[in-house]
């Protein structure tokens, strides 16, 4: 038995009239097409409760929210009722996040026509620490099944979805409150900020040295004891030698990725986003050094690049230096497109170097069945 998938969104125009204006809202359509192989066996031979899952699909418009078909062929011992339907889940965790869908399920014969098609409209709502919902459930006779079966014995599934995205104003919302999001600054703040960022760019009034490479960073060891606890504690200690030369050489990372640490102690932001291997970098200096505010906004950005080609690389990191929301939701997806992860090298590599992480991957596969 084999699955594929595929998914594509689009946008359709929806105009609602308001006296003698005119509002023009996009709605987003996303479509997921999955094809099971052998589903007349499958029908045969499943055991009771056994479940068939599509991969992760994310529309764009909302890179934090993915969707995952699932389909019990048989749900309970000599049951006649198939049951599918919908999972709405996070990438990121978030206090609240609610959506407003409309969800079309069609079983399409060889022809192209559908034999069989359902739909519903489901209010998904997540509320922290939950980041998973199930919806849309939806039943089906066994016999209603058989005759959705192509001539290759194959079932295929078209599962479409559609929503008004940023809709405060309307029937529905679609709310993130990002739990790893920084506090919200006010304009004394951002005095304060410009003022200290400042001193930095001009190099005003500087008592410290960084050193990488061939790169030196004139800084101040207020700004960097106030972000961090390991040089807080270095500067209290007169007879180290970093005291004493006032200077640190960083051994273990390059300059881009250092001034990116020192100006995110200044400017409390990243100006460009990071890429992966970027990400991980100032993931290391953020755990090396302590600067907890840093790491959250590392793993914010490293939770967006996940794929099933890096997932493996990006646990091992995250495990490494102790970002535990990143290792969850990697453990997560990992359980959720497991026959592909698996076939990885990053995979093999990952049961060589992190055995422990790869019993945490098959216990949490095991205890969520």
């Amino acid at each position: 038995m084999s699955n594929s998938d595929s998914s594509s969104t689009t946008k359709n125009k929806v105009v609602f009239h308001e006296s003698n204006s005119s509002i023009v809202i996009d709605t987003v359509h996303l479509r997921h097409e999955m094809t099971i192989s052998n589903f007349s066996s499958l029908l045969k031979l499943s055991m009771p409760k056994s479940c068939i899952r599509s991969d992760i699909f994310i529309d764009p418009n909302i890179p934090k929210v993915c969707w995952e078909i699932f389909l019990y062929p048989g749900k309970e011992k000599n049951c006649n009722i198939i049951f599918f339907g919908l999972n709405m889940s996070t990438l990121i965790p978030v206090e609240e996040l609610t959506l407003r869908a409309c969800c079309r399920f069609s079983f399409i014969k060889d022809n192209g026509e559908c034999q069989y098609s359902t739909e519903c409209i489901k209010d998904f709502h997540l509320i922290a620490p939950y980041f998973i919902q199930i919806g849309c459930i939806k039943t089906m006779s066994r016999l209603t099944v058989e005759e959705c079966i192509r001539n290759d014995n194959s079932l295929f599934l078209v599962c479409e979805i559609e929503y008004i995205p940023n809709q405060e104003r309307f029937f529905s919302s679609v709310t993130f409150k990002n739990s790893l999001q920084k506090k919200d600054i006010t304009t004394s703040d951002v005095n304060y900020i410009s003022r200290i960022s400042e001193m930095y760019e001009l190099k005003r009034l500087t008592d410290f040295k960084i050193i990488c490479d061939d790169h030196q960073f004139l800084v101040h060891k207020f700004i960097l004891a106030t972000h961090s606890p390991v040089f807080r504690a270095m500067f209290c200690h007169n007879n180290t030698n970093e005291v004493k030369d006032n200077c640190l050489t960083i051994i273990d990372s390059n300059p881009f990725i250092v001034e990116k640490m020192i100006k995110y102690m200044y400017y409390l932001e990243i100006n460009n986003t990071l890429n992966v291997d970027e990400g991980l970098g100032l993931l290391h200096l953020a755990e090396k050094y302590d600067i907890i505010s840093l790491k959250n906004l590392c793993e914010k950005e490293l939770l967006t690049k996940i794929s099933n080609d890096n997932v493996c690389m990006i646990l091992q990191n995250a495990d490494i230096y102790n970002a535990n929301i990143l290792k969850d939701i990697c453990i997560k997806m990992i359980s959720q497109s497991f026959k592909k992860v698996m076939k990885t090298k990053e995979w093999d590599q990952l049961k060589n170097t992190h055995p422990a992480v790869i019993d945490e991957i098959l216990y949490y596969i095991t205890s969520s069945c």
